[in-house]
């Protein structure tokens, strides 16, 4: 096998893609020399191959990498028939911010394996979804609790008639959310406070708005909360605090609306491709070309997450690593850890 072989082999095993014989393929090449086991090394380690990309890249490694990462994101069928086969059941799916990043991703995936009503809460209309049948966009500001009041007769006037005389099916999903970054209180005390709105005091709210109904019909939730909810966050205090909520909050519910049987889930994702940043400050990401999750990868997690009737779901092995990390190391060294990174991304403002 050429190297650029042995790279991509390495990249479908740390994806989990690999195929028994090209393991076997993989542990017979590490034997043939110390050469080849170093380097071994290095590819079977996730978080080396990016830090020594340099290194790699004089073997053509980086193509073998991209080639696999993007054989990596074709339709896995047997994970779509799954996802397929949660949302027949289902008579309506409401979400919150699905114009851009994660809750475009749900929404496109939602689409392509499903024909379920869809209502989307946001201030930004999805022009996206202009020409879907069976498509309600409910104008709301979700820092404003008054106006989240007087969108819910509405959402449910269109839900209504999906099923005649029975409850209906409801999917709510709580995408919506931002974060700033800063010593607190930047950058005001009033996007703080709005911060607490839309990514607290609104999630809580809808699923108030919906409890009734969920269990009724005997539906399901799902809550974006973050991988910043596992600890404190220097510089991001308010928005680790408010995804601290979320994760709590939903693993508690969870519990009081499985008797009912309807399923809860909280799905905490890493960096991921959309406007986080732009909406905290930055002119651009501060994260590498290639870092973090694309909206497609959480939507597909969250959505398999969901079938399989899980509670918790953190998007991708290494952020598992990280948040499971937590409880074993001491609080305050964690502090320390997370502030020196943030206030380093900090300075890339």
């Amino acid at each position: 096998m050429n190297i650029f072989q042995i790279a991509a082999k390495y990249a479908a095993n740390l994806m989990g893609i690999a195929t028994p014989e090209e393991r076997e393929a993989l542990e017979n090449w590490k034997q043939e020399s110390v050469w080849h086991t170093n380097l071994a090394e290095r590819l079977d380690q996730e978080e080396d191959f990016k830090a020594n990309q340099q290194l790699l890249e004089r073997f053509s490694v980086t193509e073998a990498w991209k080639k696999m990462e993007k054989n990596h994101r074709k339709p896995n069928r047997k994970k779509l028939e799954l996802i397929k086969r949660e949302l027949a059941e289902y008579d309506a799916v409401v979400i919150t911010g699905a114009s851009s990043g994660i809750g475009r991703g749900i929404v496109e995936l939602i689409d392509e394996v499903s024909h379920v009503r869809l209502c989307n809460i946001s201030r930004s209309f999805p022009s996206f979804l202009s020409d879907r049948k069976d498509f309600l966009h409910v104008p709301c500001d979700l820092k404003n609790s008054a106006e989240i009041s007087a969108a819910i007769p509405r959402i449910f006037g269109f839900i209504g008639a999906v099923r005649n005389g029975n409850p209906p099916k409801i999917l709510l999903v709580n995408n919506s959310g931002f974060g700033a970054y800063g010593e607190f209180p930047e950058p005001s005390v009033s996007r703080n406070c709005e911060m607490v709105d839309v990514n607290v005091r609104a999630v809580a709210m809808l699923c108030g708005e919906f409890a009734d109904a969920i269990r009724a019909g005997r539906g399901s939730i799902i809550n974006i909360a973050s991988t910043a909810a596992f600890q404190a966050c220097p510089q991001l205090a308010v928005y680790a605090a408010t995804k601290s909520f979320v994760k709590s909050f939903t693993l508690g519910i969870s519990h009081e609306l499985r008797k009912h049987g309807c399923k809860c889930l909280c799905v905490c994702p890493g960096p991921t491709s959309s406007n986080f940043f732009r909406a905290a400050g930055f002119d651009t990401p501060p994260l590498p070309s290639g870092f973090g999750h694309e909206p497609r990868d959480v939507a597909e997690a969250a959505l398999e997450a969901l079938a399989r009737g899980k509670i918790l779901k953190i998007v991708g092995r290494t952020n598992f690593l990280q948040c499971a990390a937590t409880r074993f190391v001491p609080t305050a060294l964690l502090v320390k850890i997370s502030g020196f990174v943030l206030e380093r991304i900090r300075s890339l403002k």
